[in-house]
């Protein structure tokens, strides 16, 4: 199938009237942030075995009303800016295929990031999208769809940017939007991007009694609970802190699960925090080298509602180096995948959903064998087997993998037209 032209940055900085008509055809308007504000300087060493994990935006998601969705990046080279992130959808049904649902007429070589909610109507399946700033964009659409991507609902930008995250923009009911900005501040809209208040910064969540137990430096993501509590993650200099702020009653309380005892003396790093379906998920990887290991924790959704406590579920620990990380998806309310590259060949693990309403449920770690070459992320078939996603030029290609053979099968290609040069 080909599917319909994406429009690359225009050469040069754009022409007044470019600007005037990208500015009123973008749904949602941003606020201006001094750079730098957000990063709290750290004092000594950083925390006990803290290896800093930077994940490719590649990811899949999976929304309420049980479509998926998943950014890939497509193109050639960064460098001469050929390369063009592009999001795609594949509708609920047992039948549906794979299609592009980019936005249209945004430079898309920055990155984009997706955040899936309910939509203001109450109605699910509503998802978020944000593109991330490059060369002479140094703002980032935000835009919204209730219908898999057939319309999107666009306004004015977010300054100065989206952060470099996958979780840098959450979406929950009756408009509310929560984004992490490139000068590290988070901002919080409650009427669909129209205005955006301040809502933290690093240096202000050290200053907070709860923040005297992380020692935050950095916010690297965000999300909104199913009752609308805005949760940050952030850095914690603190070993064994999990950076997962809470904010209840105007006031921040550190709202993490308890890791197990062997990781509890190490640095964490939060790789994930995703609220979609019934839960709240977050990926977590703690220490380096042999000691290292990746846990996935659960939250129900109504578990954080009308001041209930943060009662998380713990999986067991992956034995796996955070620096062999390339890639983490949440799909399936909860359902992680994760892809690895030794350099030359990447290997995947998946970790499925448990059933959290049972007390004790637990689940375990899968490893896959090698992953097709190339793959980028990690999502899941409509009869729940893994699937691998890789790109060549305009092409992504769709993988699946057969758990009685342990081969993967070619399963769809998807062709775009890319506007080589458009970028420059």
């Amino acid at each position: 199938m080909t599917a319909r032209p994406r429009f690359g940055r225009l050469r040069g900085r754009p022409a007044a009237s470019h600007r005037t008509a990208l500015a009123s055809c973008l749904v949602l308007a941003g606020c201006a942030a001094l750079a730098g504000c957000g990063r709290v300087a750290a004092p000594g060493t950083a925390a006990a075995s803290l290896v800093p994990v930077k994940l490719s935006l590649a990811t899949s998601v999976s929304a309420s009303d049980g479509a998926d969705w998943a950014v890939v990046q497509l193109g050639t080279s960064a460098k001469d800016h050929n390369n063009f992130w592009e999001l795609f959808v594949r509708p609920a049904g047992a039948t549906a295929a794979w299609k592009l649902a980019t936005p249209a007429g945004v430079a898309s070589n920055g990155g984009l990031v997706a955040a899936p909610a309910a939509d203001q109507a109450g109605r699910q399946g509503a998802l978020a999208a944000g593109f991330q700033p490059s060369q002479d964009l140094t703002f980032s659409p935000v835009t919204a769809t209730t219908d898999d991507g057939v319309r999107w609902s666009q306004g004015a930008p977010l300054a100065p940017g989206l952060a470099d995250r996958p979780d840098a923009l959450a979406a929950g009911a009756a408009g509310r939007l929560l984004a992490v900005t490139r000068a590290g501040n988070a901002e919080l809209s409650t009427n669909e991007g129209a205005s955006w208040t301040k809502l933290a910064t690093a240096r202000s969540l050290a200053a907070t009694a709860a923040g005297r137990g992380c020692r935050p430096t950095e916010i690297t993501g965000a999300a909104l609970t199913a009752a609308g509590v805005p949760v940050l993650a952030a850095t914690c200099q603190r070993p064994g802190a999990v950076g997962l702020f809470a904010q209840e009653g105007g006031s921040w309380r550190l709202a993490g699960p308890v890791l197990p005892a062997a990781l509890r003396a190490r640095g964490v790093s939060v790789l994930r925090l995703v609220s979609a379906q019934d839960r709240m998920t977050v990926v977590l990887a703690a220490g380096s080298g042999a000691d290292a290991g990746i846990v996935t924790a659960w939250l129900p959704g109504a578990a954080a509602a009308n001041g209930q406590a943060f009662a998380w579920q713990v999986s067991p620990v992956l034995r796996a180096s955070p620096a062999s990380l390339r890639s983490v998806a949440v799909w399936g309310g909860g359902t992680v995948g994760l892809v690895r590259s030794d350099g030359r060949t990447e290997t995947g693990a998946v970790l499925a959903r448990p059933d959290i309403s049972a007390a004790g449920a637990r689940t375990g770690w899968q490893s896959l064998r090698t992953l097709p070459a190339g793959t980028q992320t990690l999502a899941t078939g409509s009869a729940g087997q893994p699937e691998a996603l890789t790109a060549a030029g305009g092409t992504l290609t769709i993988w699946q993998f057969s758990r009685q053979t342990g081969a993967w099968t070619k399963a769809q290609t998807v062709r775009v037209q890319i506007p080589y040069g458009s970028s420059g």
